[in-house]
């Protein structure tokens, strides 16, 4: 980012870049490095009041007491160490990489929230066992307008947000190992030659097929979604204290 601020340097490398891409590419590249440079001219002036050096700013933010909210994107099985290997991002998308990302002390840190849908999905390559492509893919998609990306849909591993989406759904899978052979593996697989290979073991139960969009409080919950809820919780050895119900802000069931 300070490149930017350096008009001299910036110019000097985005050159360079764009002369070694000519060569590699030549006619196929069409890019107007002085058009580039203009547009870099105006960001410069709208984006330096915004910017500022990040570690000094969180050490200050830390040092006043400052209330911190920090908000991760891409989820864990993309994560550079724990997730499917190759098929992952460049980054740790755990809390280790907020840590190190944002030069924060881990001792400030009061809360911590994981947040996961009632379905997975996944963008991108990568194995993905549990993904169903025939019909139960396409009703999650449509229901849960799973549009702003091409995304994968199966059922579900972890919980708990959108779980207005399974509804409507008379019985709901949720994978819980991985055979191979007819022989169940102790973890998920680091290999994915293995993952590939194996076969999912799902439990079933019984949907509960009303509208949970207007329950405000758990014991709204049909009783078959909180048995959902609850498998789930237990199963992953986590507690689920909020679960969403429907797109608006005010959809979501708080947990004592």
């Amino acid at each position: 980012m300070t490149d930017v601020f350096n008009p001299e340097v910036f110019e000097q490398k985005l050159r360079r870049l764009a002369n070694g891409f000519q060569k590699r590419f030549g006619e196929l590249l069409k890019y107007d490095i002085e058009a580039e440079l203009a547009r870099f001219n105006e960001y410069r002036q709208t984006l330096s009041k915004y910017v500022v050096d990040g570690v000094a700013f969180m050490k200050s933010a830390q040092e006043s007491n400052m209330k911190i909210v920090i908000e991760g994107a891409n989820a864990l099985m993309l994560d550079v160490d724990y997730g499917s290997y190759p098929f992952v991002t460049s980054s740790s998308t755990t809390l280790a990489g907020i840590i190190g990302g944002l030069a924060l002390n881990p001792k400030n840190i009061t809360e911590t929230v994981g947040v996961v849908k009632a379905y997975t999905t996944r963008v991108g390559a990568g194995a993905f066992k549990t993904e169903d492509t025939e019909e139960i893919g396409t009703k999650l998609q449509e229901i849960g307008r799973e549009w702003t990306y091409l995304g994968n849909v199966d059922w579900p591993q972890t919980p708990m947000w959108m779980l207005d989406v399974l509804d409507t759904f008379e019985t709901i899978k949720i994978a819980i190992a991985y055979k191979i052979d007819g022989e169940e593996l102790d973890s998920y697989p680091a290999d994915l030659d293995i993952l590939n290979r194996a076969e999912v073991v799902y439990h079933e139960m019984p949907g509960w097929q009303k509208p949970t969009t207007n329950a405000r409080t758990y014991y709204d919950l049909p009783r078959a979604a909180r048995d959902y809820v609850e498998y789930i919780e237990k199963f992953v050895g986590v507690k689920i204290k909020y679960i969403g119900t429907g797109p608006d802000r005010e959809a979501m069931v708080q947990r004592a």
